[in-house]
């Protein structure tokens, strides 16, 4: 019940040194059943805020205007107890373009 499951989406930033957190999925327990979510980076949806390349966005956001020459799935298991957490999951990313 106290094992976390955090997975994130990170987009290459314009200076190709620094990743930038794009999407952090809400937050899976370990005793929380299947789940599925979406998420949808949008550049026509420009952000009203600066970044914090240091930091992670808060879990479930996603912040839709980060676009990048490259992008990489990441996770976090936390288990705070004495047991082994397993989590099984997968990461897609569907790239669509549009003509112009």
């Amino acid at each position: 019940v106290d094992d976390t499951l955090d997975v994130f989406v990170d987009v290459l930033a314009p200076d190709l040194t620094t990743w930038l957190n794009a999407i952090h999925f809400t937050q899976v327990l370990g005793n929380g059943g299947a789940k599925k979510f979406f998420a949808v980076l949008d550049p026509s949806n420009p952000g009203t805020a600066v970044i914090d390349a240091s930091a992670d966005a808060a879990a479930a956001a996603v912040r839709p205007a980060l676009f990048g020459p490259q992008l990489r799935g990441r996770y976090t298991v936390v288990d705070p107890g004495w047991g082994a957490a397993s989590f099984t999951f997968s990461l897609r990313l569907y790239a669509t373009g549009y003509p112009v």
